[in-house]
């Protein structure tokens, strides 16, 4: 996120960064959410995103969200057992562990990938924030959910 909100790559974010960066996030279009994904993705900082740089940034992404699953996987556990549940229920909560494999994230650089419509082996900006904008499964994970809301409202089918 440091990466994504210090906009003049100063070393620190000032508080009109933060600002910025916040409000994108929370009421950006996918566009300007994915132009900011972009910027986190180009690691080495040249303008484009290779493949390397892609894998990297997802497999990470899914390391943070698997220590949030984990934990929260380990206290429905720990409720389920207080609670009385039977052991195979408890086991059962944590039976996704391990379902983001290798091919997951190679099949995910390259289904980005189809995207490099110059094929330099590289995405641009422009050819990322396209896809971005009209594969599906990316703009599930850019827009607020439901219909013009603006934050999470319990329904999981109106995401």
């Amino acid at each position: 996120v440091f990466v994504l909100f210090d906009s003049d790559h100063s070393g620190k974010i000032d508080f009109e960064e933060l600002v910025l960066g916040v409000n994108v996030l929370t009421n950006g279009s996918v566009e300007q959410k994915a132009a900011l994904a972009f910027a986190a993705f180009d690691r080495n900082g040249d303008g484009r995103i290779s493949r390397g740089e892609l894998e990297i940034s997802i497999k990470r992404s899914f390391a943070a969200a698997r220590l949030l699953i984990k934990e929260t996987i380990r206290q429905m556990k720990q409720d389920a057992k207080e609670a009385g549940v039977p052991s195979l229920a408890v086991r059962m909560m944590g039976a996704s562990e391990g379902l983001i494999t290798t091919a997951v994230i190679k099949g995910l650089v390259d289904e980005a990938f189809k995207a490099d419509d110059n094929h330099d082996g590289f995405l641009s900006k422009e050819e990322w924030v396209e896809h971005a904008s009209t594969n599906a499964t990316i703009k599930t994970f850019m827009e607020p959910c439901g219909e013009g809301e603006k934050e999470f409202t319990g329904d999981m089918d109106a995401c």
